[in-house]
């Protein structure tokens, strides 16, 4: 599926579907269906899809979704929405974020970087194979798990009491 601009990344791969108002295309998007939307409209294309997905899909991996137009609100908006609809994995050749809360364990090559970040105040604990480690710290401010770095070889578990940002860095090791 290709939502908006997003068609324009596929290159000469034909989407099933593309869904979205067409005010970021050049050309005509290169898919078997299309569905159209209304450009005035109070709803960015990709939550117009996202509400209308099916709720039972497990994991859905969104690609380019940070806006090439230099529309920073665009990009911030798909974040939020990591934040609001669940299992939803945002991916490009340097990133891989995804929203959860509870427990998440990874395996990152050695000083890979990854951060976790949350607009709310959480309980936060890292541990295993994370270099800066904490253990149900009460964290009110949105730095304090920036740019932590993994250890060689051994799973870094993170716990978190409310719905929180995981980035990784892929640039420096591949999610495991």
């Amino acid at each position: 599926m290709a939502v908006d601009r997003g068609a324009e990344q596929l290159g000469k791969i034909k989407a099933d579907l593309f869904v979205g108002d067409g005010d970021s295309i050049v050309k005509k998007p290169n898919a078997q269906k299309t569905i159209w939307l209304n450009p005035r409209k109070s709803i960015s294309d990709l939550e117009f899809v996202l509400k209308h997905l099916p709720k039972n899909k497990t994991k859905l991996i969104l690609s380019s979704h940070l806006n090439h137009e230099s529309r920073v609100d665009h990009s911030f908006i798909n974040l939020l929405l990591t934040l609001k609809y669940k299992n939803i994995f945002l991916a490009d050749e340097d990133n891989t974020i995804l929203s959860f809360k509870g427990k998440y364990k990874f395996k990152l090559k050695k000083r890979a970087h990854f951060s976790v970040v949350s607009i709310k105040n959480i309980k936060l604990s890292l541990s295993g194979g994370a270099e800066y480690k904490c253990k149900n710290k009460s964290v009110n401010n949105l730095t304090f798990g920036l740019s932590n770095k993994a250890k060689a070889n051994k799973a870094v578990t993170i716990k978190v009491n409310k719905q929180s940002l995981l980035i990784i860095n892929t640039d420096f090791g591949q999610v495991n």
